[in-house]
This record gives structure tokens, sequence and C-alpha cells, in this order.
């Protein structure tokens, strides 16, 4: 970094202290990071404990066709949101590429990196750290070409700065000092569907299998964490295919994410009320 960059992103991130506690200062932060990491869009999401997500702010230099976290996120797609299962596992604080977050040996990782970005983007760089009330605060940036193993650094090295002022701001965040009671039970309505999703039409093992392979995992994993064999899996896998009228894995992934935005109140399988929808 020469002299003239490092001049200009003192001055960017000089603004970006200014700017603490004000409503612009999502829009500060991210016009120094994007001065090291060239970016087309970034988000700050919280993950409170036993609810939705929240989104915090979100700036796209760009035209997306929809948010970083449409109605198909909040109504379930959360749940296969390799950041979001980071953060319930309590993962170290730190600077994480979205791809290395898909389980090691997973079927397609590149393929469910690929759904899980906004469209038209090739790659997502984030940071995941908890505030003192337990919620973590996710930062991510994506762009339309991947990102280089020294932007990664970069994120790395500016870590320390990029928590100290994300804790300042939102430590002391309302929404997230209190968390609506609507959101936590829509949270469970969200969890009960998933854990059905596929129960009236699939076996209990067929529909067990089903969101594993929403997650990624390929047969081999998914036999060694069932005590079952391979083959095994590939036969459960061909008829829940055919239960379903699918012939692949992103049909399957599709189907879930249009399917978890008709979720009830009960929290019952989700194809239930998709598959009653005319049309």
């Amino acid at each position: 970094m020469d002299n003239s960059i490092s001049k200009s992103w003192f001055q960017v991130s000089a603004q970006a202290i200014e700017q603490l506690h004000t409503a612009d200062f999502f829009l500060a932060l991210d016009a120094a990071v994007n001065q090291l990491v060239p970016n087309l869009a970034a988000i700050c999401i919280a993950f409170p404990p036993d609810s939705r997500p929240l989104l915090l702010e979100e700036h796209s230099r760009v035209e997306l066709p929809e948010s970083f976290t449409g109605s198909a996120y909040l109504a379930g797609a959360y749940l296969l949101d390799p950041y979001y299962l980071a953060a319930l596992r309590g993962i170290e604080p730190g600077c994480y590429r979205l791809l290395n977050l898909i389980p090691e040996g997973a079927k397609g990782r590149e393929f469910l990196a690929e759904c899980l970005l906004p469209s038209g983007m090739a790659d997502e760089l984030g940071i995941l750290f908890p505030l003192n009330n337990g919620t973590y605060l996710h930062w991510s940036i994506t762009r339309n070409v991947a990102f280089s193993d020294e932007e990664f650094e970069m994120l790395e090295a500016i870590f320390p700065w990029l928590r100290a002022l994300m804790q300042q701001q939102w430590d002391v965040d309302n929404r997230l000092l209190d968390i609506a009671s609507t959101e936590l039970e829509l949270h469970k309505q969200v969890r009960r569907a998933f854990d059905n999703f596929g129960s009236s039409l699939l076996t209990q093992r067929e529909a067990e299998i089903a969101q594993m392979v929403l997650a990624g995992y390929s047969s081999p994993l998914i036999a060694g964490k069932l005590e079952i064999s391979a083959e095994t899996v590939k036969v459960h896998r061909r008829h829940i295919y055919e239960k379903l009228d699918i012939s692949s894995q992103s049909e399957l992934f599709a189907l879930f994410i249009n399917s978890m935005t008709m979720i009830g109140a009960a929290g019952s399988d989700p194809l239930e009320a998709y598959y009653r929808v005319p049309g």
C-alpha cells in the first residue's frame, strides 16, 4: 500500500469514527473498507440468540434484484446460511470466506455458495464476533469476482479496528437490547417448519436426509453421520426427488426457499401449503 493510498484511507477511516452513533456511520465505515477491499455490496446483520436475524444496515454500489436479506432469507433460508450457523456454534471472532464455512467434503460446495449469494455475485467475505449480550454481529461484503488472498488478509488486518467501531455503534442499539417477542416467535415457527420440511410427503428418514442435502452434505458424509451405507443414502435421495417431483440438489434448494415463504403459525410442513397453491 503506497503513501497516497495510506493517506486516503486514514482520511476515510477518521470520517467513520466521526460518524459513530449517527445515521451515516454504516456508509462511512463501508467507504473505508471499500478503499482497501473493493466490493459491490455490504451488509450488517445481527444474529440474536433464539431469534430471526435482524438486518441492521445494507448498501449496494450496483442494482441488485433484491435485498441481501429478502423475504426468502428471513422466511427460512437463513437456517442454511453458513455465517448464521457459525454464529450458533459460537465461532471464534474473526474473518471468514463464505466457501470455507461450508462443510468440508460437502458435495457441490461451490453450488451451495452460489445459491446463498445475491444474484450476480461470485464471492463473499465476512466478519463475525459476539456483542456483550451474546448477539453475534456479521458484516459481509460481496462482489462479482472472487476476492484475492491478499484482500482477505487486508480484511483480517483491519478486523480489530472494524470490531471496535461496530461494538461501539451497536452494543447500545435498542433493537438488539430488547428483541421483539414477535421475532422470537417467528424464529420458533421457522425452526419447526424446517424440522418438518417434507414430512407430509416423505418418510422420516427421507425428510432427515433431505435436510442434510439442503445443508450441502454429500452422500458419504450423510452415510457417516447416520451410520448407513452411501448406497442406501443414494436410494433415499432418488426416492426424495421422485416424491417431490424434482431431479437435482438445486431444485431441492429452490423448492425449500419457495415453500418456506408459506409457513403457517403451527410450523407444519411448508410443502403442504406450497402444493395447495394453484398453478
